[in-house]
């Protein structure tokens, strides 16, 4: 009678840890939880992969942004004469921006 008691024990305790877990997981929320991101969650409690970061993603651009994963086409490159450029016109071709170097400084 003792066996069957203490396996009945240890059957009620798996029962209530598995339901222990079970509320646990579902107190979770997917979701964005990286307030920079356009998509962002705040009840969101774990991050699933889905946030969007819009910003430059090219690494040789003068405004590389490192926490983008989105390239929103706003990259600026400079050319070595105090030339700037972008390809983000609005599909009208590039944008050259001069910078006069004595005026900046």
């Amino acid at each position: 009678m003792k066996k069957f008691k203490n396996q009945f024990e240890n059957q009620i305790l798996l029962i209530a840890f598995v339901s222990l877990l079970l509320v646990l997981q579902s107190c979770e929320k997917p979701g964005c939880t990286n307030s920079k991101a356009t998509n962002y969650d705040s009840d969101a409690t774990e991050d699933d992969g889905s946030c969007i970061i819009r910003g430059c993603t090219d690494s040789d651009a003068t405004n590389y942004d490192y926490d983008a994963n989105y390239d929103d086409g706003s990259c600026y490159y400079p050319d070595g004469e105090g030339v700037f450029w972008t390809d983000n016109n609005y599909g009208h071709g590039n944008i050259r921006v001069v910078f006069d170097y004595d005026i900046l400084l």
